[in-house]
């Protein structure tokens, strides 16, 4: 997971993903188990490995937020994955803002983002 170097980009929030792949999709996974500390700061890139079952060549993910905590908008830059059994590598560009309103956002493999999901603001 890359966040953004842009001011502001990191976040407290609590940050999911879903794999979704050409054989099967995944859970959703939380991901509170990073090499670093503080995960999802600004400018910083954090590693996670996740144990799934075979999904094929991996075809869009979801990033879900809970909204919560200070600094609760995060902006993810890009997220790569990689396959350890095949050691295929998967790149989803971003670029984009994950809003306290916005609970998701889908990344396919041909760089396209969309909000899933929107609240209002509390």
């Amino acid at each position: 997971m890359y966040t953004s170097d842009e001011k502001g980009a990191g976040t407290d929030a609590h940050i999911s993903i879903a794999l979704m792949g050409t054989k099967d999709k995944s859970e959703i996974i939380s991901l509170s188990h990073s090499d670093k500390k503080n995960k999802f700061e600004q400018g910083k890139i954090d590693t996670f490995v996740l144990d799934c079952a075979d999904l094929g060549d991996i075809t869009s993910i979801t990033l879900i937020t809970d909204g919560k905590g200070a600094g609760a908008k995060w902006k993810v830059n890009k997220v790569e994955i990689i396959d350890q059994a095949t050691t295929s590598l998967y790149r989803f560009a971003a670029d984009s803002w994950l809003n306290k309103g916005q609970l998701a956002l889908k990344l396919t493999d041909k760089g396209e983002s969309k909000k899933l999901v929107e609240k209002d603001d509390e």
